[in-house]
């Protein structure tokens, strides 16, 4: 077998460990690609993210899975995209001899892939968060002890990428909301007006010039101007 019963669970406890002690998406992946390697002999894995609902390939444990992951991305088919329009699972044991993605299945048995996996993950909220794909050289490699164990990992590096998306997410909120803060305090000390006021400035700016209102406050608080008058104004500069 791939790995004995009784290192199983200790594995699966240190990928665990060893991604809730990275920081970021991207880390995520690269520490879950790594391990796939030595957990699954044979195996390369890559991670194709979906941000903002467009496929996003962030990490692959060879250079010539990272093709075939752009390239699917390229074409928009391939085991990877079908599990982003909802697929659960995509397998293929034999991608030479599989004819659901021709334009893309002959180029990946070209760069050296015959056996593939492809699982979705999936946040707790039961949004898509990405694929995990795990490709071999072998064809038919794909037993079920074998996905089963696939299934178990992607199970764990779901919820690492949640709760490091999660994260990410409270930091640039906390970031918004010091930089919201300080812009408003300008606005209160140059022009004597409060708090309210001087946030309805911020967001009149960000709402008559399309732009985000940690970009306006960022600006005021870089340069002490703000990006430019919003379509009415009053003598001052200011929204009447």
């Amino acid at each position: 077998m791939i790995v004995t019963d009784g290192t199983k669970s200790k594995s699966l406890a240190d990928l665990a460990a060893a991604l809730h002690a990275t920081a970021d998406l991207p880390g995520v992946a690269r520490v879950a690609v790594d391990w796939i390697a030595k957990f699954l002999p044979g195996t390369s894995a890559s991670i194709v993210l979906s941000q903002h609902r467009t496929p996003v390939a962030v990490a692959a444990g060879a250079p010539s899975l990272r093709r075939a992951d752009d390239l699917q991305i390229k074409l928009g088919e391939g085991p990877s995209l079908d599990v982003l329009h909802g697929a659960t699972m995509v397998q293929s044991p034999d991608l030479f001899m599989d004819p659901r993605w021709t334009p893309w299945a002959g180029p990946a048995v070209q760069l050296g892939w015959r056996s593939w996996l492809s699982l979705r993950m999936m946040s707790r909220n039961r949004n898509t968060l990405g694929v995990l794909n795990f490709a071999l050289a072998k064809p038919d490699a794909l037993d079920p002890e074998y996905i089963r164990l696939a299934g178990a990992v992607a199970a764990h590096v779901s919820v690492a990428l949640d709760i490091t998306r999660v994260r990410e997410n409270l930091i640039i909120a906390l970031d918004t909301q010091a930089e919201v803060g300080l812009a408003v305090g300008i606005l209160m000390e140059r022009f004597e007006i409060d708090g309210d006021r001087a946030f309805k400035v911020l967001k009149r700016y960000s709402q008559d010039l399309h732009i985000k209102l940690r970009d306006v406050a960022d600006q005021l608080v870089r340069s002490g101007d703000l990006p430019g008058p919003p379509s009415t104004t009053s003598r001052s500069g200011w929204p009447a």
